[in-house]
């Protein structure tokens, strides 16, 4: 292409006005095949950057051009910029000297907001097979300087799609209230949650026998945290049950079967027992028995140094250290130098710690002496008062999850969902539609679909919000990034 066709373009007072209407027909004539040569590639690149700079330095291009120096509150001046041979505005900094290239001397001042800057970054993110903000920013400025190319560099790695599916970004709402089932007083077990841990080997035999599997099921008062071990030996048919929900299914479909005999329905109704299931996927809603089971696991590797034990020995071991956890204190030991007990879970279910030694005899005492059955009801209600006065406001507190780093997702997100055992490159790609809130307005679960067509309950802890184009990073403070 012709310098003279375009001589406009390097003129101060250039403007999309000023280019030739018969450019389309001087293309066609002048049409040449091949590929491009290293003349045509600098000549459009400057071409573009001139652009770029009328659009966002229009009133320092014009004090450079009649020789003045920029406006004292613009952003190029501690930069000493100047004009070259192109009509480019570029850095007249202090490495005049230095043992460098013209073009690292003196870069080209940028803008971060123009869309050509933001194509320049995303081209070098991925020609350097996706570096980080600061490699890429150190790229840059090898010919460019962009003013607050921090922000840019850090903004262009963020949007990344490769990127952010290499490392993604889980939502975490803000912590839920407590359950009214966590803060009602009721008895011990009255409201329990359970949840299994193993398998752990046992002996079953004195001679080298091939162990048999077992399992421990932990049992949690959702008031009072109490624990109760159960150690059995899994049946071969619940042995495919990945989770509580898969034994609800078959559960169900043994009870469609005996739903014509009323006889269990009227028992299960006498007994009270009702099954309320977390959700699926989410054992973070279900952090209670899970505590549960990390002590036991804890207790019970400890203290059996990794021999293998009978079922008799494992249940006595369980029962140990059944008694040690119930025997946890609830809350900070008081500061009453005449108070020497602390609230624990046992005080629940027999009155004291269950590691007390055990009570004195008294069948040879008179009788008359034994009737003070209202002095143990205030005993244990004394319990329940040190309950709502200790144990109750330490519930208050939010210890994780507190700020609200990210907006709620909606309905028609697009997002990739957590599985389990599987690298975050292959994580599925999933749309939002339909959310529950909670009673506080959060959004915590979800309905999603895959490119299937299968739609899958899941907490927003499972998701990871793809970024949105439209979207920029967060407001940064007055003066960061200012050098840039």
């Amino acid at each position: 292409m012709s310098t003279n066709k375009y001589r406009n373009f390097e003129d101060e007072s250039f403007s999309e006005a000023a280019v030739p209407l018969d450019v389309p027909k001087l293309r066609k004539d002048n049409r040449r095949l091949g590929s491009l040569s290293v003349a045509e590639l600098n000549e459009c690149q400057l071409f573009w950057l001139r652009r770029s700079q009328i659009q966002d330095f229009s009133s320092e291009i014009s004090s450079l051009t009649h020789g003045n120096e920029v406006n004292r509150r613009s952003c190029l001046k501690s930069l000493n910029p100047f004009l070259d041979c192109h009509n480019v505005i570029r850095v007249g900094g202090r490495l005049s000297y230095a043992p460098i290239p013209e073009s690292q001397r003196c870069p080209i001042v940028l803008s971060s907001r123009n869309p050509i800057v933001k194509m320049l970054f995303q081209y070098e993110h991925i020609r350097l097979l996706y570096i980080g903000p600061q490699g890429l920013l150190a790229h840059i400025h090898r010919k460019y300087w962009p003013i607050r190319g921090r922000s840019l560099a850090r903004q262009t790695v963020h949007k990344c799609m490769i990127c952010f599916r290499f490392k993604p970004r889980m939502l975490q709402p803000v912590m839920a209230p407590l359950p009214s089932v966590r803060d009602t007083r009721c008895r011990a077990f009255e409201r329990a949650g359970v949840d299994l841990y193993g398998p752990i080997n046992i002996r079953s035999g004195l001679r080298k026998v091939t162990p048999l599997k077992h399992y421990i099921a932990v049992f949690v008062c959702m008031v009072t945290r109490a624990v109760i071990w159960s150690l059995f030996e899994i049946c071969l048919r619940m042995r495919s049950f990945l989770c509580y929900s898969g034994a609800k299914k078959i559960l169900s479909s043994w009870a469609s079967d005996l739903s014509k005999e009323s006889k269990l329905n009227d028992q299960l109704s006498e007994l009270g027992i009702e099954w309320q299931f977390i959700l699926p996927s989410a054992p973070h809603s279900g952090g209670l028995w899970e505590s549960a089971v990390k002590s036991a696991k804890q207790h019970l590797v400890k203290s059996s140094n990794g021999s293998l034990l009978t079922y008799e020995e494992t249940s006595t071991l369980l029962c140990r250290n059944e008694a040690v956890l119930n025997s946890r204190p609830l809350t900070a030991t008081s500061s009453d130098p005449s108070d020497f007990n602390v609230l624990t879970p046992g005080h629940f279910l027999i009155g004291c710690p269950l590691t007390s030694p055990p009570e004195p005899n008294v069948l040879n005492l008179p009788e008359n002496r034994l009737r003070k059955f209202q002095l143990i009801q205030a005993r244990l209600q004394h319990f329940w008062k040190r309950w709502s006065a200790e144990y109750l406001p330490q519930l208050q507190r939010r210890d994780r999850w507190i700020s609200k780093k990210s907006k709620d997702i909606s309905v028609g997100d697009l997002a990739i969902l957590k599985p389990d055992n599987i690298p975050s490159l292959q994580w599925q790609m999933v749309r939002v539609i339909k959310v529950c809130p909670g009673a506080d307005g959060v959004v915590r679960v979800v309905t999603v679909r895959n490119a299937t067509g299968t739609e899958y309950v899941r907490p927003v802890r499972k998701l990871a919000r793809l970024p949105n184009q439209e979207e920029d990073l967060p407001n940064q403070k007055d003066g960061e990034d200012a050098e840039y």
